[in-house]
């Protein structure tokens, strides 16, 4: 691996350990699908997430209780999926995320979901940083209070939490 991918893998692991991740999320595709729809479908993910834990007026709450995540985008031509750490500030979006397989499922019907509490940030960060040294992808995934109020999106918003690597 040149020395220039090892900078930029660890920039992306610290990335991950800055947004204070507490929750593991991974969703599949199901089926064949591009980094872009992925991501979109990860951004409705959180909105309807938030949804779910604080019904409609949940863009009403204020940016500390909604959720941060950066994730990364892996096996584009096989099995498309994202590896998430997510920051998921109150109760009710962590029983949200739990129950998380129904929100997923109404938006990529033949894919599946994974979520549990974080334990070993560093671990997970260097998991799902293991593809970054590809530069010939895009491969990140991104989410913050910012993007919450238009689902399909997909341009970056920034944010202090997140450093952005690639966009």
């Amino acid at each position: 691996m040149p020395a220039n991918s090892k900078k930029l893998r660890e920039g992306h692991v610290q990335t991950v350990i800055g947004i204070k991740p507490n929750y593991v999320i991974t969703l599949t595709a199901g089926h064949h699908c591009s980094a872009d729809v992925l991501k979109t479908a990860g951004k409705h993910f959180f909105n309807r997430l938030q949804r779910a834990a604080y019904g409609r007026a949940f863009l009403r709450r204020p940016a500390k209780e909604r959720p941060t995540a950066i994730g990364f985008f892996e096996h584009p031509d096989t099995n498309p999926h994202l590896h998430i750490a997510a920051h998921l500030p109150t109760e009710p979006l962590q029983a949200a995320a739990d129950s998380g397989e129904k929100i997923w499922r109404k938006i990529r019907v033949a894919g599946s979901y994974h979520a549990e509490p974080l334990v070993d940030v560093e671990r997970w960060a260097r998991y799902i940083t293991k593809d970054t040294w590809d530069l010939r992808t895009e491969r990140t995934f991104e989410y913050t209070p910012e993007d919450s109020w238009v689902a399909h999106d997909v341009t970056p918003v920034s944010h202090p939490a997140i450093t952005r690597v690639l966009w």
